[in-house]
């Protein structure tokens, strides 16, 4: 019999090295599992938490038959680079998962919507998660004080918890750790890291509107099973079905053979690559609200964020070839120039 109360599940992972400790990890643990198993939030979802996350143990939630394709958040916290994830092993030693294997098996759920990699210097790996077709990814650009990267994983979770929207609660959370902490983000990099000026998480989305769309409040209602027809009634419905469909088949067979008589196909694919970066003003300060538009995709155009970040997830290009970006505002051209992809392209308007 199948469930009809089933919620969507969050998999939390922590694995910790007992030779370069994080002392935060285990209260970023207790925090989030107190967060999200509150009385409200718990009605909207479930959490399966991994405090000695293993490869292993990942890889058997996932494919695990009550949870399968309902793990709609994969959050790791722990040590990492952008070609590796640090877990741990039966034996009590640390153990590498490495980010091509990972991306690819992620991108294999169904029901995942976010990948949140809350360790350090994971922002390499987003492109290989986006590729997998995983629909969002918030990670980061250097260590970052696990102090700090606690406070902001919780943020964000009680934003989730709260009705928020992925896209939503991001800000949101980015916005308290910035009221809490200032704006200069040296303060919330590891001691001893080297860092650049830009926030150090960022959210990676297929597309930002469903970044926007998705809730946590309102996947939990669509994964509700509804009760099942009688027999009868289903079988008239499955064989009405099934005639739509090959109806549509033949209807769509012909249409593409008249298509192809008149238009030829071409054997030449276009290559395309994700785009990412950010827009600050003359004065040094991130530009918000920017429509930013790649050359030969006039038609498909995005917006910077709060923090001046843009993501365009397919240009027309291979890696290390080289597209204008041009930045309106108020239906004014402030700049135009050429960058590299995949980027990041850093925009720096000039006086």
């Amino acid at each position: 019999m199948r469930e009809t109360n089933a919620k969507p599940v969050i998999l939390l992972a922590f694995a910790n090295d007992p030779a370069h400790p994080l002392p935060r990890l285990a209260d970023e643990h207790r925090e989030l599992c107190g967060i999200l198993r509150n009385s409200d939030v718990a009605r909207l979802c479930e959490v399966q938490d991994l405090p000695y996350a293993t490869v292993e143990q990942i890889i058997e939630v996932f494919q695990d038959r009550r949870f399968r394709h309902r793990i709609a958040i994969f959050h790791y916290a722990g040590h990492a680079n952008g070609f590796q994830l640090l877990l741990e092993s039966p034996e009590g030693k640390t153990k590498l998962a490495h980010a091509g294997g990972l991306a690819a098996f992620l991108g294999q759920q169904r029901g995942l919507q976010l990948v949140f990699l809350n360790g350090c210097s994971t922002e390499q790996q987003v492109q290989g998660l986006l590729h997998n077709k995983v629909p969002a990814v918030i990670a980061t650009s250097q260590a970052i004080d696990d102090a700090v990267a606690a406070d902001f994983a919780a943020l964000f979770y009680k934003g989730l918890g709260n009705g928020d929207n992925i896209r939503e609660a991001y800000e949101e959370a980015a916005a308290a750790v910035r009221t809490q902490r200032g704006d200069d983000v040296r303060h919330l990099y590891m001691e001893g890291a080297g860092h650049d000026d830009r926030w150090p998480w960022q959210l990676y989305p297929q597309d930002y509107d469903e970044a926007r769309a998705w809730r946590l409040s309102e996947a939990a209602d669509d994964l509700s099973t509804p009760p099942k027809k009688p027999l009868l009634e289903r079988w008239q419905t499955w064989v009405g079905l099934i005639g739509g469909i090959l109806a549509i088949i033949l209807g769509l067979t012909e249409l593409r053979d008249k298509y192809f008589s008149a238009n030829p196909p071409s054997h030449e694919e276009i290559a395309t690559t994700p785009l990412g970066g950010w827009v600050k003003n003359s004065d040094g300060e991130f530009l918000a609200n920017a429509m930013i538009i790649a050359e030969g995709l006039q038609r498909d155009t995005t917006y910077t964020d709060s923090f001046g970040g843009f993501y365009f997830a397919e240009i027309p290009g291979k890696i290390n070839e080289r597209v204008r970006i041009y930045i309106y505002q108020q239906g004014r051209l402030l700049h135009n120039e050429y960058v590299t992809l995949p980027g990041p392209a850093k925009l720096v308007l000039e006086e």
